[in-house]
């Protein structure tokens, strides 16, 4: 987890902190990403980092990073860079010495928006009390050296991800901004994050909702997994987060299109998440409310596998907000559903 880089930032500020992982919500600005009284000077650096053991503090980081190496520490850093529409993060870890990669502290906003850029991209890396705006996808997980993935990401609030209409050709409907994507892999924990699924138009003209209030719901989910390269994906845990927003809130699919194998079911973990808002809707404003969304293949907390016809209310915490009045009274304090489709 990311022990190492909590006890190291507490050394360097004397900001208090009574921040609690999964009861606290994430506010950027507030308690999530860089601190507001430690400066930070211009990082002179290299941009591909090999060294084991680096830590990269208070830095204002305005060129793409690459990770290949072991015990790499970024804490109270900027990250801007932007503009590249190739596929990969604004901090790539996708190397094959990429092991226990730490951002503590971060602030993560390109200058410049892309379709293809993500914040984080990789494996072995925790993301910790971190702000994550107008990149494509929040952060991806893919390792194509090994089954785990062993990625953290936890205390963090993910949002205004950048939405083009024209995404070079990708979607038709343009891009599918998801809050986290687990491409491949395993051991994947994700808890205490706060999520906020709408738009922001990278093109600077306002992308309004039915009732005209500049909220409409990303195209994408909030949480994405399900198995698109290198190995399957299972062993994936979101726990106690905060959603706002989203095409769909949290989508666990058996759909695999690695070579070997069609479907690759497994039991996904989803405990004790707060939805603080009833707003997942599709692009043409069809109201869904199937904030869980997984196929008739999986099981969720040992549950399932799921009938495809109606939906099914939720046994495990994940709830409407009781109080949040961007829930409907009707819905507030309820369990919410799960939505199953055929594999």
């Amino acid at each position: 987890m990311a022990i190492s880089a909590r006890r190291l930032s507490r050394a360097k500020t004397s900001e208090v902190d009574d921040f609690i992982l999964g009861v606290t919500i994430p506010v950027p600005g507030d308690n999530v990403g860089v601190y507001n009284s430690v400066v930070r000077t211009a990082y002179s650096g290299p941009t591909t980092i090999t060294t084991n053991g680096t830590t990269i503090r208070d830095q204002n980081i305005s060129q793409y990073i690459t990770i290949n190496a072991a015990n790499v520490t970024f804490i109270n850093c900027y990250f801007s860079a932007g503009g590249l529409n190739t596929p990969g993060g604004m901090a790539q870890c996708s190397g094959a010495n990429c092991s226990n990669i730490q951002f503590y502290r971060c602030t993560f906003s390109p200058s410049t928006y892309s379709y293809s850029r993500d914040a984080v991209y990789g494996h072995d890396y925790t993301v910790e009390r971190c702000h994550i705006e107008h990149t494509v996808d929040g952060c991806a997980v893919a390792n194509q050296y090994a089954a785990p993935a062993n990625v953290n990401i936890l205390g963090s609030w993910i949002g205004n991800l950048a939405w083009f209409a024209n995404d070079g050709g990708i979607h038709s409907d343009g891009t599918h901004n998801d809050g986290i994507q687990v491409h491949s892999g395993t051991n994947i924990h994700i808890r205490g994050n706060a999520f906020y699924g709408y738009k922001f138009n990278a093109l600077g003209t306002p992308v309004l909702d039915s009732s005209a209030n500049n909220r409409h719901p990303q195209i994408g989910q909030i949480l994405m997994a399900k198995t698109e390269a290198y190995y399957h994906v299972s062993d994936v845990h979101f726990n106690d987060n905060f959603i706002w927003g989203g095409d769909n809130g949290v989508k666990a699919a058996s759909e695999c299109s690695i070579h070997d194998s069609s479907d690759a079911p497994y039991d996904f973990e989803c405990r004790n998440n707060t939805w603080m808002d009833d707003n997942q809707r599709d692009y043409g404003f069809t109201w869904k409310f199937y904030p869980m969304r997984t196929d008739n293949l999986m099981t969720i907390n040992g549950r399932g596998p799921f009938p495809t016809t109606g939906a099914t209310y939720d046994l495990d915490g994940n709830k409407w907000s009781a109080t949040s009045s961007d829930v409907s009274p009707a819905r507030r304090g309820q369990a919410v559903f799960i939505r199953a489709d055929p594999a």
